[in-house]
């Protein structure tokens, strides 16, 4: 069962695992592993703070994927902004493929 949940700084670091996961796939994002911990978490709780919407997909209260929308600061590739660990993929839960 997926759950689907505004992200809180609770989940900062489970979120830290699954973008390293994905990363490390080197097939979708462009970074080869996640940054270190503080650098995500700072992103979050500056998005918090904002109130930009940010998402994330919880199986177990861990999470398995992510979308967020936020003000383009930076040229980023498409690839960032949303995300669904392998495991997850493809299994009709409303989150298709690994990211867009």
């Amino acid at each position: 069962m997926i759950e689907i949940a505004p992200i809180v700084p609770a989940h900062i670091d489970s979120f830290h695992r699954t973008l390293d996961t994905m990363a490390r796939e080197r097939r979708c994002l462009v970074m080869p592993e996640a940054p270190p911990l503080e650098n995500p978490r700072s992103f979050v709780q500056d998005n918090i703070s904002q109130g930009h919407a940010r998402f994330t997909a919880l199986s177990a209260g861990e999470v398995v994927g992510w979308c967020d929308v936020t003000p383009k600061r930076l040229p980023i590739p498409r690839h960032i902004g949303v995300g669904i660990l392998p495991a997850y993929r493809d299994r009709a839960s409303g989150v298709d493929g690994a990211t867009t």
